[in-house]
């Protein structure tokens, strides 16, 4: 269920950040939501499972950009084995705070990656339009990120608690 439950949200987010988060976003910022997806999906789900949640992600907002073909899947690869290995350094990091610095960090990275890789030398006038903007995305992707976190986290004790009850295996 609770793998079901985290693709159904994966679609529902991919298809968000599609149609109406490039037009709709708050003050013209687009939320990477696959992207805080991963980092919180990284403390819940097994590694094979995030790798085929970043791998279709990564396909359907390549195929549906008009950026280079390869971007979105390679970075949401990188950040689902990165959240992963260090995730699995420290056990008691899985917290909403680890978390938290994961998606800030890997907002900034991505948003520096699409920097150096759409923008030339001509738009460096408009580097502090830009940092403005990275400003408010990170904002508005520790607020995203909290409120995915605990999300699934109150899907992952209700789960639990149905299994208990049930005697079912918990994983």
């Amino acid at each position: 269920m609770k793998l079901a439950l985290s693709w159904l949200i994966l679609f529902f987010l991919i298809i968000f950040q599609i149609t109406l988060g490039q037009s709709f976003g708050p003050i013209g910022v687009a939320l990477p939501l696959c992207l805080i997806a991963m980092v919180v999906f990284s403390v819940f789900l097994p590694t094979e499972q995030l790798l085929y949640m970043a791998l279709t992600a990564g396909v359907v907002l390549d195929a549906s950009s008009g950026r280079d073909f390869g971007l979105n899947i390679t970075f949401l690869l990188f950040v689902a084995l990165f959240c992963k290995l260090v995730l699995r350094l420290d056990e008691r990091s899985q917290t909403l705070p680890m978390v938290l610095l994961l998606s800030a960090l890997m907002v900034v990275l991505y948003n520096f990656l699409l920097f150096v890789v759409v923008f030339s030398a001509d738009h460096l006038s408009e580097i502090s339009r830009y940092m403005s903007q990275l400003g408010v995305q990170v904002g508005y992707t520790i607020i995203c990120a909290t409120l995915l976190f605990v999300l699934v986290s109150w899907v992952n004790r209700v789960q639990w608690k149905f299994g208990k009850k049930r005697k079912f295996v918990v994983r």
